[in-house]
């Protein structure tokens, strides 16, 4: 009988995928809000729900760094800080540029 292999992960999105279907449910209601509004509320609305668009995939990123540091699985670690270092370099020459 051969040896039980050790799991390869841990990683298992229990908590993801309801946080990710919360996030599009916000985004779909804001988006829709923004549409049958006019003025100021349709605009914030608008704006609201880009930003949960935008932050949803980069919060995905830093809650998997933080998973793959207890891991310890550093390859992933260092690919994700640099994900992460391109998006804010990108958000920093933009506000430079303003």
């Amino acid at each position: 009988m051969s040896p039980r292999r050790a799991e390869v992960s841990t990683i298992t999105g229990r908590r993801q995928g309801p946080a990710l279907r919360a996030a599009t449910a916000v985004s779909l209601v804001l988006a829709i809000v923004s549409v049958v509004t006019s003025g100021t509320v349709a605009v914030a609305t608008g704006v609201a729900a880009v930003g949960v668009v935008m932050a949803a995939p980069l919060l995905r990123v830093a809650w998997l760094l933080l998973r793959w540091v207890q891991e310890r699985d550093w390859r992933f670690v260092a690919a994700a800080i640099g994900l992460l270092a391109v998006i804010g370099a990108g958000a920093g020459v933009t506000l430079l540029l303003r």
